[in-house]
């Protein structure tokens, strides 16, 4: 009876190419290669998708305000996002939001909560950025105002 295993290893390093690490890793794996059909080796992806909110809301009224709502383009004009609002009164960071969004949309998990938009309909106002096994997870606000807007914050007004 074959039975499979997953050997996780994060190696933390600036200075060291992948392919020495494969082959410090190929070489700690020697003594028992005879007996493991498959050895890969992969080093985890770093992903960064928009977070974006409506022009105005009639543009996506089915998205509850304070919502994140992260995308990427799909073709030429339309983006594609996943939004999460935490609307059955989970409280929720916006971080959180953005995570429950962005997990949904790298997996391409089924659910009502999706929807391909023209991007006149959207502005980006900053970036979600994570790696695969989610120890990295970076939200960055680069348009403060309308992020503040979107979530319903008072918008401090220049005198």
């Amino acid at each position: 009876m074959k039975r499979r295993f997953s050997i996780n290893l994060w190696v933390e390093t600036e200075d060291l190419p992948i392919q020495s690490i494969r082959v410090a890793i190929e070489r700690a794996l020697r003594p028992i290669s005879n007996r493991v059909s498959t050895t890969t080796i992969v080093p985890l992806a770093r992903r960064t998708l928009m977070i974006v909110v409506p022009v105005d809301q009639s543009c996506a009224p089915f998205v509850a305000r304070k919502s994140a709502i992260i995308g990427a383009w799909y073709g030429g004009t339309e983006i594609e996002i996943y939004y999460e609002g935490a609307i059955h009164q989970q409280n929720m960071t916006f971080e959180e939001k953005c995570l429950h969004a962005a997990d949904r949309f790298v997996t391409r998990y089924p659910t009502i909560a999706r929807a391909i938009l023209p991007a006149n309909q959207l502005k980006q106002i900053g970036t979600y950025s994570f790696n695969d096994d989610g120890t990295e997870r970076q939200v960055e606000i680069t348009d403060s105002v309308s992020f503040m807007k979107w979530i319903g914050l008072p918008v401090p007004t220049e005198d």
